[in-house]
């Protein structure tokens, strides 16, 4: 593991900058990475963003003495996810540790996201050795039942799951964060993801599902 990263959507503006700059500092400073000043690397990225028009999948990476930004066309997710995916569950562990992070040491996810593929499902969700549901693939977890929206605990923080739980903390919605094995995932699972927002495993059941399904479409 040699460097943190962060990825981001550009799509006529940055996309919630300010919190992936904070999660990727963070965690650089867990490892002792080199942190460029914000400044920095906000006018670099501007300057490469200049003159593009097309949506952008954007990926800053800090290591132990320098940073980089790489850009890449991105196609803005079909209508269709939105109406439900489907996941299957890998037998592909996370590591207790770094699974807080989000490292280049991301082969576990990688791996499950390509059985995923193969076998023809959205996505994988993946365990930590304690059989603990912690991520997608590529993807937090959300668990919604009876006015209670459940954050699975374990894995990366992420981002856009973070702006779904405060949107339904606008909606008086009861937030519980907990540990939750495989047979426990009772409810409508919502997948998040800063590229694509948020998308519901199976057809969105509840108004709120589809109340933030909309809010954090991209």
């Amino acid at each position: 593991m040699n460097s943190v990263f962060t990825t981001l959507l550009f799509n006529n503006e940055l996309k919630m900058f300010d919190e992936h700059w904070q999660r990727l500092i963070t965690h650089a400073q867990y490892f002792n990475f080199f942190i460029p000043q914000k400044y920095t690397v906000l006018q670099d990225l501007n300057s490469k963003l200049l003159n593009i028009t097309k949506p952008q999948r954007i990926r800053i990476s800090l290591f132990s003495d320098n940073y980089l930004i790489e850009l890449q066309d991105y196609i803005l997710p079909s209508f269709k996810i939105y109406e439900g995916v489907s996941v299957v569950l890998s037998n592909i562990l996370t590591h207790d540790q770094l699974g807080k992070f989000k490292t280049s040491n991301y082969l576990p996810y990688y791996l499950a996201y390509t059985q995923a593929q193969k076998l023809g499902f959205f996505e994988a969700l993946l365990c930590n050795h304690q059989g603990y549901v912690t991520d997608g693939s590529k993807s937090g977890i959300l668990l919604y039942k009876n006015n209670t929206l459940t954050v699975l605990q374990g894995g990366l923080d992420s981002i856009m799951r973070n702006k779904a739980i405060n949107y339904a903390k606008s909606l008086n919605v009861d937030i519980d964060y907990t540990y939750l094995k495989p047979k426990e995932l009772l409810g409508e699972i919502l997948l998040t993801n800063s590229l694509f927002g948020v998308v519901s495993v199976n057809k969105p059941q509840s108004e709120l599902s589809k109340l933030i399904i909309k809010h954090c479409k991209p």
